[in-house]
């Protein structure tokens, strides 16, 4: 069976049977650089595809990173705070604890305590909460 191909493919190993026909030849030829062509495409389209996807990667790490540096500059902030208590007075300081009394033992409003203590803070940052209030 192997002899028999070689016979036919005339010993190549493409699968081709040679020709002395320049018609066939050159039809022959059209399809391997056709099938080249689309290969090649193929691969730039991967590579483009691998390329935007890098990018994609790339922006969300550095959105990351961005968000990281803003927390720790807002932690950095709320320590400086508690170091210094000392804010400066408006017309009149507001008490956050007088609008809102919660049980401060429930573990039901922990959520709501937190985002409550987030806006004291903003308030106190722009200096309309007393230090007494965090």
């Amino acid at each position: 069976m192997v002899l028999a191909h070689l016979r036919v493919t005339g010993g190549n190993s493409q699968g081709v049977v040679q020709t002395n026909d320049p018609k066939e030849t050159l039809a022959i030829e059209k399809v391997k650089l056709e099938a080249m062509k689309l290969k090649l495409q193929y691969e730039l389209t991967e590579r483009d595809n691998a390329k935007i996807k890098f990018q994609f990667e790339e922006q969300r790490r550095e959105e990351e990173r961005h968000e990281r540096a803003l927390e720790r500059q807002h932690e950095l902030h709320l320590l400086q705070l508690k170091a210094n208590p000392v804010a400066p007075q408006t017309s009149e300081p507001v008490n956050f604890d007088s609008l809102v009394r919660l049980p401060r033992e429930s573990s039901a409003f922990t959520p709501f305590r937190r985002f409550r203590r987030y806006f004291i803070e903003q308030a106190f940052e722009a200096g309309r909460a007393s230090p007494a209030c965090i």
